[in-house]
């Protein structure tokens, strides 16, 4: 009885023991192979050393050379029988072990993705916000000594729409029928900026459980207001389609001369938000007459 408890108890303390110090020097997941390689060695060398201390404290020296004699079929036994429940608990502890790092690790790069995809999504409001607020004063200075009525109107929706944006602020993902609301208000401002150089054809409404990041056509519109002339005799034509779950952004091709150089942060910007959400490639479709922008649907939540 009291040999079997010394024998456990050794064991355990010896096992525990460098168990702790191996995770502290090998913590990381990707320096598991090494620190289970270096604990399997110890395991083989430790068991016959603990073994035969343990016997030789509790039996003596003369009983301990009898016991460890290679003829006897005990001493076999005994040390594998050790060697297996070591080996077994330890591979059920770094089972748990990695488990428990792998879920961990999981949850940081989601809480690290999320942080990324948070900051870009601000980064973008911070760059489309000050450019749409500046076009959309100097429309609303020249509205208010042609029409004081027009321009309230101008400025209500103006209102909304900004109430819409700050509201929207800590959104991941909208549902789509959300964003072509708040798209109605921003092409009807845009409209009495562009009044009819300027139109755009897109669905009343969308299946429930279709989501979006939020501001996503937006930026399609904007890039598309920027590059391209926009006149009565050259009117900018843009339309939006859902299709296959995924919505599809169209306007004809008719770029300035002098239009402002593109480093392609927008669309950037964007696919790296919807890759969080989805391993669906946003698709440019563009040609000499064209350019089209497919951005894909996502159905649930991360």
């Amino acid at each position: 009885m009291m040999e079997g408890l010394l024998y456990t108890t050794a064991f355990w303390v010896a096992n525990l023991e460098m168990m702790i110090f191996l995770r502290k020097r090998f913590p990381l997941l990707e320096q598991n192979k090494r620190r289970l390689t270096y604990h399997l060695l110890f395991i083989l060398i430790s068991t016959p050393v603990i073994g035969g201390c343990v016997t030789l404290m509790v039996l003596g020296i003369y009983h301990f050379t009898s016991l460890t004699d290679l003829s006897n079929p005990s001493y076999y036994i005994a040390t594998f029988a050790t060697y297996f429940i070591c080996i077994a608990v330890l591979l059920a502890y770094e089972v748990i072990y990695f488990f428990d790092k792998y879920r961990a690790a999981l949850l940081e790069r989601n809480e690290l993705r999320l942080a990324h995809v948070q900051t870009q999504l601000d980064h973008l409001r911070s760059q489309i916000n000050p450019h749409f607020l500046f076009n959309s004063l100097n429309t609303l200075m020249n509205l208010i000594p042609m029409d004081q009525e027009q321009a309230m109107g101008y400025l209500s929706k103006l209102s909304k729409f900004y109430r819409m944006a700050v509201s929207q602020q800590d959104e991941r993902l909208i549902p789509l029928e959300q964003e072509l609301n708040n798209l109605g208000i921003y092409i009807d401002l845009l409209k009495e900026r562009f009044h009819n150089g300027f139109s755009v054809n897109y669905p009343s409404n969308s299946p429930d459980q279709l989501l979006i990041p939020p501001m996503s056509l937006q930026l399609l519109i904007e890039n598309a207001v920027k590059h391209n002339i926009i006149s009565r005799k050259k009117p900018l034509t843009i339309n939006i389609a859902i299709e296959d779950q995924s919505i599809h952004v169209l306007n004809n091709k008719q770029l300035k001369i002098r239009a402002p150089e593109s480093s392609g942060m927008g669309l950037k910007n964007i696919a790296k938000r919807f890759s969080f959400f989805t391993d669906k490639a946003i698709d440019i479709i563009e040609n000499d007459s064209s350019y089209e922008v497919v951005l894909p649907l996502i159905t649930h939540r991360k």
